[in-house]
């Protein structure tokens, strides 16, 4: 595999999962083509965080699961084909969420109705705290440790809260944090 391999960590069975490590050495990644096979699995939704809610905003939210459609060593691997078995081949993004769609014989695309992954921005957590997500079962927390090393007043608190507005009630759903080191 040319990314890195989450398969080990996930079946520990631990909420929390923190994985750390070169830049560019494919653990969102890793992430998101989890995302993708629970969900053709039938096994629940994510929802992927960032710190800041213009990562998330426009080209640069769907630019996160765009990326699935060109993977692999030269850039010619449909990540999101291949993690979902061939039941989808494109991703859009739409009001603040992400779906999975198949290219049909007439090169139209049939999209789900119902989206596989939603984002949410730490910085939004006040906002959202109504907002549980439905059948979620992975949440990715990308860049938890800031490039820049600033973090938000009170992350953590926000953190804390953002998840238990995901997961209410929920013990089955597992938290993957992905961080460059520094």
């Amino acid at each position: 595999m040319a990314y890195y391999d989450i398969t080990e960590t996930a079946e520990l069975g631990c909420q929390y999962n923190l994985i750390f490590g070169e830049r560019s050495n494919g653990k969102t990644t890793a992430g998101l083509i989890k995302a993708i096979e629970d969900y053709t699995n039938g096994l629940g939704r994510a929802v992927y965080i960032r710190q800041m809610d213009m990562d998330l905003k426009g080209q640069r939210g769907a630019n996160i699961m765009n990326s699935l459609r060109y993977g692999g060593p030269k850039k010619d691997l449909n990540l999101i084909e291949q993690s979902s078995g061939g039941e989808y081949d494109q991703v859009k993004y739409y009001s603040r969420a992400w779906y999975l769609g198949k290219t049909q014989d007439d090169e139209s695309v049939r999209w789900e109705k119902e989206p596989f992954c939603y984002a949410m921005a730490i910085s939004n957590a006040q906002h959202d705290k109504s907002a549980t997500p439905p059948q979620v079962r992975n949440i990715i927390f990308d860049e938890f440790i800031p490039l820049n090393g600033n973090y938000l007043v009170d992350e953590t608190a926000l953190f804390r809260n953002l998840v238990s507005t995901i997961i209410r009630d929920v013990d089955t759903v597992q938290i993957f944090m992905f961080a460059n080191t520094i």
